[in-house]
């Protein structure tokens, strides 16, 4: 099963941006200039992006966090964008993580050169994982983050502290 859903994702990263749907997670490949596009072609008033990875035990510890932000603070303007640093041929252990943690939404996976969309992100951004930017709407970026875990009433601060 592996094979045929790396099989797959590889189709559509070559054939067009169509979404890869396994387990109830859809994970879409996303460049920098489309994540950036998405962003900021939103109503939220505020995006939060985490960075993540399904072997990066950090990541895993404060996903839940973010899960809980994105479902109780929706309504409030608030939207949580997840971007999946792991390899392509990794979309099922992707899929299987969003799954167990609920998350039915849409997720991304990036592409192309690491080094290019960990700098075109931030200048900062050593690439250590987890790591996680607030931007406000039409794409400021306000807060950035990396490397440590948050929990929840920490991002909630720091979301509200955006918000301001």
């Amino acid at each position: 099963m592996r094979g045929l859903a790396a099989v797959s994702f590889l189709l559509i990263l070559l054939f067009g941006p169509q979404d890869v749907r396994a387990q109830e997670a859809v994970i879409r490949p996303v460049t920098y200039d489309a994540l950036l596009s998405e962003i900021k072609d939103t109503d939220a008033e505020v995006t939060v992006v985490n960075f993540w990875a399904t072997w990066c035990g950090p990541c895993r510890e404060e996903f839940p966090a973010f899960v809980q932000l994105g479902k109780d603070f929706e309504s409030e303007g608030v939207r949580v964008l997840f971007v999946s640093m792991d390899f392509d041929d990794e979309v099922p252990e992707v899929a299987a993580f969003l799954a167990e943690q609920s998350w039915d939404r849409p997720s991304y996976l990036r592409t192309g050169n690491d080094h290019e969309f960990i700098s075109a992100l931030h200048d900062e951004w050593s690439g250590v994982l987890p790591a996680t930017m607030v931007y406000r709407q039409e794409g400021e970026l306000v807060d950035f983050w990396q490397g440590e875990p948050v929990t929840f009433e920490e991002l909630h601060t720091r979301v509200l502290d955006a918000v301001r």
